[in-house]
């Protein structure tokens, strides 16, 4: 059986006051799990580029693709040497599902974790880094 308990002096939240439940385990903490389902559209586009490393051409391209959409839904890519393509995501390829976890009752997140970084603000870098393994 699991008593609940307010424990105040806890390592878990930065001086926050958090549930806690002490089980055969020991003290544990309550956490609050949001799960998040995302629908992810694709597109593709291809730019024969030169560069010094497979890296490289990967940034390069990567630097020119824009944060915002054309009002019409088009991703306009405009490389230096005056490449140009569009991405227009019509076609739903997966779902994913994914749990964004904070200690209960605090609304800051500590972890976020499912199948995919899809998401993360990194990746650029993290693709980039991919592209650069696979030409290895």
């Amino acid at each position: 059986m699991s008593e609940i308990t307010m424990d105040t002096e806890s390592h878990y939240g930065a001086g926050h006051r958090l549930e806690t439940a002490r089980t055969e385990e020991g003290v544990m903490p309550f956490f609050d799990v949001t799960l998040i389902e995302r629908v992810v559209t694709s597109d593709e586009v291809t730019f024969r580029v030169a560069a010094a490393s497979a890296e490289a051409a990967a940034r390069l391209v990567l630097a020119a693709v824009p944060d915002d959409t054309e009002p019409n839904g088009v991703r306009r890519v405009r490389l230096p040497d005056g490449q140009e393509g569009g991405l227009e995501p019509e076609e739903v390829t997966h779902g994913e599902i994914t749990a964004r976890v904070s200690f209960a009752g605090v609304d800051e997140c500590c972890g976020e974790f499912g199948p995919s970084s899809f998401y993360d603000p990194g990746i650029v870098d993290r693709i980039a880094s991919q592209i650069a393994a696979i030409a290895i």
